[in-house]
């Protein structure tokens, strides 16, 4: 990431430029990231109430990533 120019190598911490794209993006997919959290959530639960850490895990890295 230093090398594209997003990390400044001097103090190690992302670019102005990035950090402002980064919130932008943010701002137009949090209620849609939301949403999506919330109904996974609900059809784990119902399927699977008491043993759901893997599944969670597994969901929650699918939307991160």
């Amino acid at each position: 990431m230093i090398d594209r120019g997003l990390v400044d190598k001097n103090n190690m911490r992302f670019n102005a430029s990035f950090q402002q794209r980064v919130a932008e993006i943010v701002k137009l997919t949090k209620d849609e990231t939301c949403d999506d959290i919330e109904f996974r959530m609900k059809e784990l639960f119902f399927s699977n109430p008491f043993q759901i850490k893997a599944e969670l895990d597994e969901m929650l890295t699918g939307i991160v990533a």
